[in-house]
């Protein structure tokens, strides 16, 4: 210990610096231990928000997929029904029987576009506008208040297409049904 009562002011200055440096070092890695002790903690919470992320964008995605069929499951029952009906109203060989069934038909779909487009991939929307687009050009065309004796049939030997157009309406409305009841 007598070499400590031997030190220079000059070797004291230096033991001095190398202790504080020591302190230092030791706070500084103590700091730097606890700032990557957080930066893995922030991983792990980061980690933690981008699955709940998902999550969440997983449940909106199935909510939407739940609304969506919802829609399509009554869009195909309405859509079955006026098909139905239609398909009723022109199949007949005598065109006054079909006037009368036109007479009372509601014909229409009422659904949107939009909804249309939502609901059903585009061959579906295709063929269902396609088809009520057909039936209003028969309509525009064949159906009168009244006809002459040469026109009385006009409304049965143009139904042809129509029927065809609503039968296949029809038909895929029942496979999609189907499909969504399994």
């Amino acid at each position: 210990m007598e070499w400590i009562r031997n030190l220079s002011s000059n070797e004291w200055i230096s033991v001095v610096n190398a202790f504080a440096t020591l302190i230092l070092s030791f706070f500084v890695y103590k700091s730097t231990n606890k700032a990557s002790e957080a930066a893995v903690k922030t991983v792990d919470l980061t980690e933690q928000t981008l699955l709940l992320n998902q999550s969440i964008s997983e449940n909106k995605e199935e909510e939407k997929k739940m609304y969506r069929n919802s829609l399509k499951y009554q869009y195909i029952k309405v859509l079955m029904k006026r098909s139905g009906d239609i398909l009723k109203a022109i199949t007949y060989s005598d065109g006054m029987e079909i006037h009368k069934n036109l007479s009372t038909l509601e014909y229409k779909h009422n659904i949107s576009p939009e909804n249309l487009a939502l609901c059903f991939n585009e061959y579906e929307v295709k063929q269902i506008t396609d088809s009520w687009f057909v039936f209003e050009i028969y309509l525009d065309e064949c159906y009168r208040e009244s006809y002459s004796q040469d026109e009385t049939n006009i409304l049965a030997n143009r139904a042809g297409t129509s029927i065809d157009n609503f039968t296949l309406i029809y038909d895929l409305m029942t496979v999609l049904q189907k499909e969504i009841n399994h």
